[in-house]
């Protein structure tokens, strides 16, 4: 009589397509490897642009934020090289799936910080109602809250059999997609609200400037979220069938890699510090332009004027007087 198998451990392989397909090393090791060297860069960037404005006593700590999006991106990378080298070793694939969710959250966080600050400046008293700022606030604790729930279901997807509890796990990932998609694009609407033009100005460069490249970040953002929930959305695709494009390994950089590369280097190079900087202290309406060294060049050089014009006038009455007495 023959003995029956023996009933696998968890954790368990997943019985449906991920999107990217099954990684190959010697298709997605290589374009990997591209990411993390270019994740590595737009982590150097930050950090220096941080160190730097640090010695300058030029605080902006959202660099850190992108340094830190930057570093979970690179380790991300080499879960995603450690697991696809390593097929069998499902807890190289389980930390893999878990930094690839979690990491583009702080984008999210950035992103609702730099439409706040816009929002504060084109329309203070709106900008820093209580009420208004709360609202950031409550988003701010939902996508960590969401983030701490997508985390447990995906780990506990791995390590049950149940199709309810699986199905259970799966709505909450549909939630949490969902949830992200709306906390991507919410700096969008937002953004049309600041269209007049700032009355408590902050930062350098136009205003213009910041609205574009605000618009431009949310927008990838918005796009990779927005194509992941379609993914989720549209069900699991069982190991049984074939790969459907849309699940496919370009399917999954480009929503997902590349977007949040063009982001992170994006924001580096177009200074973000600059552009999206509020002194230390600001609270209330027209904080913001307290101190700013812009506003004191422009008084500077009324003072300037006003004195040129006094001495014009004040030398052309001598002169005129001078005549007279000839």
């Amino acid at each position: 009589m023959a003995s029956p198998s023996p009933r696998p451990k968890p954790p368990y392989l997943p019985d449906g397509w991920p999107l990217g397909g099954r990684p190959s090393v010697h298709t997605d090791v290589p374009i990997t490897a591209v990411f993390l060297a270019l994740f590595i860069t737009a982590a150097a960037l930050h950090m220096i642009i941080f160190q730097r404005n640090k010695r300058e006593k030029h605080k902006f700590r959202l660099s850190l934020l992108m340094f830190g999006f930057s570093m979970a991106r690179v380790v991300t990378c080499i879960l995603r090289i450690a697991s696809t080298a390593e097929p069998r070793d499902l807890s190289l694939s389980i930390a893999a799936t878990v930094f690839t969710a979690a990491g583009v959250v702080l984008l999210y966080i950035v992103n609702l910080i730099f439409v706040q600050r816009m929002l504060r400046s084109a329309h203070p008293v709106f900008g820093w109602h209580p009420t208004t700022t709360a609202a950031f606030r409550v988003a701010y604790g939902v996508i960590a809250a969401t983030i701490a729930a997508m985390i447990t279901v995906v780990v506990h997807s791995f390590y049950t059999l149940d199709t309810v509890a699986r199905r259970h796990d799966h709505d909450v990932v549909l939630y949490g997609v969902t949830l992200f998609t709306a906390m991507a694009f919410a700096p969008v609407p937002i953004i049309l609200l600041c269209l007049r033009g700032p009355r408590d100005p902050f930062g350098s460069g136009s205003w213009h400037a910041k609205l574009a490249v605000l618009v431009l970040g949310s927008a990838l953002v918005t796009f990779g979220a927005a194509y992941k929930a379609g993914v989720q959305w549209k069900g699991p695709v069982p190991l049984t069938q074939p790969l459907p494009g849309y699940l496919s390994r370009g399917a999954f950089y480009g929503s997902g890699f590349a977007v949040e590369v063009l982001v992170a280097l994006g924001y580096a190079f177009s200074r973000v510090d600059r552009r999206f900087w509020v002194r230390d202290g600001a609270h209330g309406a027209g904080s913001y332009s307290v101190g700013r060294p812009a506003v004191r060049m422009e008084v500077d050089e009324g003072k300037r004027s006003s004195s040129a014009v006094r001495g014009s006038v004040h030398g052309s009455g001598e002169k005129s007087e001078a005549e007279g007495r000839q």
